[in-house]
């Protein structure tokens, strides 16, 4: 678990302004999370944070940045000191909870398959008196469930597997391995959207070049999706797990939200890099 990290900086902002872009034109959510992990964690300058959300802190006065993303964070007095970041739903939750009373017009199912994590989160949960509905199931296993279902969620976030490939030659690393998706999970989940008519988003980051070789092997299922990617730039090499790109692959219906979640987060180009946007893996 890497909270606050540059991919999870960009990751959250994106999804705060396509769920208020999705809420405000409905009226309503119900927001599923493939793997949802925990509800917040620590975050510091010598971990995680140091190429993520403390860039942040060190290239903006965050005060005068009225945006959904920063209202959400507790920064810290000191740029030094740690402070508590959440996860993806948790600041989803945290959003919605400020725009609109949670018990009504709002459903959030929330899926974790590791049995600990799963009962230490029910604990903040309740603790924090959330109305989350969090799963002990696979999320991929929980999608097949949704698709039988006659009301559809407005919006699968699927945050995939990862698994340590070892790799050699160019793309080998000090650690020998790098972290890929379980790619057969993924493009089944792509599949089963797509034929549910179910909108979708994936997190997509990059970490070496080899990622794009591996996404060929289902390049044509990935056709019909939109790749809004962002480029790290910070003097080198990001050293939180070798990220250098970060990106979002928008269903087609989610993908007209693009133009408007670019401009609400036009001050991202100003600081690390600039965003692409890419019709196909053609």
């Amino acid at each position: 678990m890497s909270l606050g990290n540059f991919g999870d900086v960009w990751k959250h902002a994106v999804l705060i302004e396509l769920i208020d872009q999705i809420f405000k034109n409905k009226g309503k959510l119900h927001y599923v999370e493939t793997h949802g992990s925990v509800m917040k964690g620590r975050v510091g300058s010598s971990n995680s944070g140091k190429d993520g959300i403390y860039q942040i802190l060190k290239n903006f006065e965050v005060n005068c940045l009225n945006t959904n993303y920063i209202n959400l964070q507790n920064f810290p007095t000191k740029i030094s000191d740690d402070f508590d970041y959440y996860s993806s739903w948790g600041h989803i939750y945290k959003h919605l909870n400020k725009i609109i009373n949670l018990k009504h017009n709002i459903i959030m199912d929330i899926c974790e398959i590791e049995k600990e994590k799963y009962t230490n989160v029910i604990n903040d949960i309740n603790n924090a008196s959330w109305n989350v509905n969090y799963k002990n199931i696979d999320g991929f296993k929980y999608l097949e469930e949704l698709i039988s279902r006659k009301c559809k969620p407005d919006i699968v976030f699927i945050d995939p597997f990862w698994k340590n490939i070892k790799l050699e030659g160019e793309f080998k690393d000090p650690n020998n391995n790098i972290l890929l998706w379980d790619y057969v999970y993924v493009a089944n989940a792509i599949k089963t959207m797509n034929d549910a008519k179910i909108d979708f988003i994936i997190w997509y980051p990059l970490y070496k070049n080899k990622m794009r070789d591996e996404v060929s092997e289902f390049k044509e299922m990935l056709s019909s999706l939109t790749l809004v990617n962002y480029q790290y730039d910070n003097g080198g090499k990001p050293s939180s797990q070798f990220m250098y790109e970060t990106g979002m692959l928008f269903s087609k219906n989610l993908a007209t939200f693009i133009p408007n979640i670019k401009q609400e987060l036009s001050y991202f180009n100003n600081s690390i890099n600039s965003w692409r946007v890419e019709k196909s893996f053609a």
